[in-house]
């Protein structure tokens, strides 16, 4: 087959383009793919056959490789020998090629599209086997409107519909059964997960994809024993820079839509991201990520339609077992990521609960140009690009009010300034603000449910209404990345570091290259005097991509050790905002550290003449100048103004309460405890009810 129409169709989809290539010698198309979007097509499944037994010819348009691979790689598992475009060698004149191919084969597949009959060199070489009189199997991809002259050719013969056939594969083997066709033999999944690059291509060029969810390749089997996935992020097709938080977005709605099946285990974003464009096996991968399956594919957004190309691959069999496009109106992007959930569940045998349907069922149309810009902020946001985030999140909401997702994004990111910023008092009815809009749209948005019970316990001391919220959000789901981690800081801040870890090792146990809970689970060691088993949780933080200067910082303190210290404040200047509260600090405490009582002093009155300073962060000061009185006055108002950060330093770790006696163990101390119901006794009253796992 001639280059220009299976392999590389996408050259000549246009017809000015077609009309040029009668004259080359040489395979083309790969220059053209590559000057368009800097990567190659779909990794072909598998080498064409060279040898004298019987094969099968197979014509189709590059624009239908996504499909068509996916059925040469059935097939030659089948044991049924194959001649695709594959085959053609570098040098030669592929019409020749072609022509000598066809000549030799003992079947002509012929998979029939829009895209194909479109194809000057597909119409070659159909008419060539039609003039010889050889066997044609025409197989329709979609309903497509022959021409007079190749409806009459093709009359004759029983053709194959994927579309509506429900035993279509074994009628395609039937079709082909002048071929030997054995036993299926073990395949092993030896390509990339960067799947269908597929006709994206295509798409870009031509626009010819008009499947609308259509399922094309199933193997799905009543044993399948799927109870777990990881979704790793889509790959963005375009070529364009500018759509990769299409990428981004589109792969977090996945994981959200199916975090709703809840007897499917779904491994959250932060441990999927190491493996964008991954040359690692699918095996590999899904071992290192302790699940049983693996959701890849692309993702194009053209002339306002969302082009979707997903495959599941199952670890267990160690190949795809099913693959589907879909193509909609980008307003449908909600309903689409339900849809592609909905799915999976059935390729993978579940039996979805009434509450696990409606939930997957109330997708609905969105604002296009609101759904861009919220997905383009959390891009931003992933990055710590604030102001991108800011600027985006709020345009989002500007255009669509009723977007809970982009009120609940602007909660996360008006949050996280929050707890770094000089004058967070300012920011809290903001958080407040956008978080009770979010619940408000969704009532059921568990992170701005998180959040709220974050702030119920940090802001509004009310502890044992917000650990009952948490365990709530845990009995409804599990494995939800969130409400584990944002419960797990609040176990920390009244010292019940045994369930805090019990919370950590859940979250490593279902994905055990998440960060965030490594950088956790230091904290406490921290907390506990075991600092050899907090710097390996450091370690192991940092070494997925998670930085933990703060806590580094923290660490080298606690173990007096100086240089570590001036380490980590060096990494503070380069990785934290400039604005930090905590930069400061950090200082003050190196030089603390340092002896330098001349410099302490000169930074603390630098600090104190810009009065910028929260009250936690100004009783740091006074705690490193000796002065516990004046440090418990300025906590004391921290608690008083609901200072979110207050809560979290106020016990203090082993080695800062040996460090300071006169603070600790000043009776004004317990004192402030007792007034805050932060004192043994209060803290023993609270109850924790058990964990779901």
């Amino acid at each position: 087959m001639p280059a220009a129409s299976s392999g590389h169709g996408v050259v000549h989809c246009t017809r000015r383009f077609a009309a040029n290539f009668g004259h080359l010698t040489q395979y083309p198309g790969t220059e053209i793919l590559s000057e368009r979007s800097g990567e190659l097509p779909l990794e072909k499944p598998i080498s064409a056959y060279k040898g004298d037994q019987p094969y099968i010819f197979v014509c189709y348009a590059h624009e239908d490789s996504a499909i068509v691979y996916p059925e040469i790689q059935w097939l030659h598992e089948q044991g049924v020998k194959i001649w695709y475009d594959e085959g053609i060698s570098a040098g030669r004149i592929w019409r020749k090629e072609i022509a000598e191919a066809i000549q030799g084969a003992s079947k002509f597949l012929y998979y029939v599209s829009k895209a194909a009959l479109a194809s000057d060199h597909c119409n070659r070489e159909v008419d060539y086997a039609l003039d010889k009189a050889f066997d044609v199997v025409p197989v329709y991809l979609e309903e497509t409107q022959l021409t007079p002259e190749l409806d009459l050719a093709l009359n004759r013969v029983q053709a194959l519909h994927r579309k509506n056939d429900t035993s279509y594969q074994q009628h395609l083997l039937d079709a082909v059964g002048g071929v030997a066709v054995v036993e299926p033999q073990a395949v092993e999944s030896k390509q990339k997960l960067t799947m269908p690059i597929f006709a994206g291509l295509a798409v870009l060029v031509a626009g010819l994809l008009t499947w609308a969810g259509v399922s094309f390749f199933s193997n799905k089997t009543d044993d399948t024993q799927i109870r777990s996935i990881a979704v790793l992020p889509l790959e963005n097709i375009s070529g364009d820079p500018d759509q990769e938080y299409l990428s981004d977005g589109t792969t977090d709605m996945l994981i959200q839509e199916l975090s709703k099946i809840r007897s499917l285990r779904v491994t959250p974003r932060q441990s999927v991201l190491r493996y964008r464009k991954s040359e690692i096996s699918p095996a590999e991968i899904a071992e290192q990520l302790n699940v049983d399956s693996l959701l890849t594919g692309t993702v194009i957004e053209i002339q306002g339609r969302i082009r979707f190309a997903v495959q599941l691959y199952d670890v267990a069999s160690d190949r795809n077992v099913w693959t589907d496009l879909y193509d909609r109106d980008f307003a449908d992007i909600l309903t689409l990521q339900s849809d592609i959930a909905r799915a999976v569940s059935e390729q993978i045998n579940l039996e979805l609960t009434s509450t696990e349907l409606a939930a997957l069922s109330t997708s609905h149309k969105v604002d296009g140009d609101s759904q861009r810009a919220f997905m383009r902020g959390s891009y931003h946001l992933s990055r710590m690009k604030v102001d991108s985030a800011m600027e985006e999140l709020k345009r989002s909401v500007e255009l669509d009010p009723l977007n809970a997702d982009a009120y609940a994004e602007l909660t996360r990111l008006v949050h996280i300034q929050m707890w770094f910023d000089r004058t967070p008092e300012k920011l809290l009815p903001v958080v407040r603000q956008y978080n009770e809009r979010a619940l408000a749209l969704n009532p059921n948005h568990s992170h701005a449910h998180a959040t709220n019970a974050l702030l119920m316990f940090m802001v509004d001391h009310q502890y044992q209404q917000a650990i009952d919220s948490f365990s709530e959000l845990l009995n409804t789901n599990p494995d939800d990345h969130f409400p584990i981690l944002y419960y797990s800081f609040v176990l920390e801040s009244i010292g019940r570091f045994e369930l805090t870890l019990r919370l950590v090792n859940r979250m490593l146990e279902a994905n055990p290259l998440n960060a965030q809970p490594y950088a956790q689970q230091g904290s406490v060691f921290v907390r506990l005097a075991r600092y050899a088993e907090a710097s390996a949780s450091f370690d192991q933080s940092e070494s997925l991509g998670y930085s933990v200067p703060k806590d580094r910082a923290t660490l080298a303190f606690e173990q007096g050790d100086k240089e570590t210290l001036a380490l980590q404040l060096g990494r503070d200047v380069e990785q934290w905002l400039t604005e930090s509260q905590w930069l400061p600090v950090m200082k003050a405490y190196f030089a603390y550290l340092s002896g330098d009582t001349s410099g302490l002093k000169a930074l603390v009155q630098h600090e104190e003449e810009k009065n910028e300073s929260t009250w936690v962060v100004r009783s740091h000061y006074q705690l490193l100048l000796g002065d516990a009185d004046k440090a418990l006055e300025y906590y004391s108002r921290a608690l008083s103004n609901r200072e979110a950060t207050a809560l979290v330093e106020i016990l203090g770790s082993k080695g800062r309460r040996s460090e300071f006696p006169d603070f600790y163990k000043h009776p004004k101390y317990e004192e402030m405890l007792r007034a805050n119901r932060l004192d043994s006794a209060s803290i023993a009253k609270l109850t924790i009810p058990p964990f779901p796992f």
